[in-house]
């Protein structure tokens, strides 16, 4: 294969090649989801639901309860987006990102930049591609979500 240059010469230019580009990163995402342990899965969720739900501004608010000084100001500075994503996951308390393998932690990264760059649409588009072959997790992730969103 040989790598072309994209030469912008319109709108609608970017918006073929935003499409090709999520579809090329969707495609990634699946597969790896569909290689990943029952751990592993709940991670992204928890992944998707904290980055998908603001936390709130109130220290004092159920989410932000119990963590550490450490990891409350590494959140509330808005660390890079990948020691956002680790303290949201450390936050739960489950342990998981001391017992996650290498690669999963860098599927995991890659995931949560694509999320973060994808419309709502095409998050949408992911989750009903998840719904097809893990409902009842997909269907956890809207009820936190909804929970959390109108709290």
């Amino acid at each position: 294969r040989s790598l072309s240059v994209c030469v912008w010469t319109g709108s609608e230019d970017w918006a073929a090649m935003d499409a090709g580009m999520f579809a090329v990163q969707l495609q990634h995402v699946l597969a790896w989801y569909g290689s990943w342990s029952d751990a592993q899965r709940e991670a992204f969720f928890r992944m998707l639901l904290s980055n998908s739900v603001p936390v709130p501004a109130d220290p004092l608010s159920g989410l932000m309860a119990g963590m550490s000084v450490s990891h409350a100001a590494a959140g509330a500075a808005g660390a890079s987006a990948g020691a956002a994503g680790f303290y949201d996951w450390q936050q739960q308390g489950q342990g998981v990102v001391s017992t996650l393998p290498p690669p999963f932690k860098m599927q995991l990264a890659l995931a949560r930049d694509c999320f973060l760059a994808w419309s709502d649409r095409q998050r949408n588009d992911m989750l009903n591609i998840l719904e097809e072959h893990d409902t009842e997790r997909v269907y956890q992730f809207m009820d936190q979500f909804a929970r959390l969103r109108w709290r």
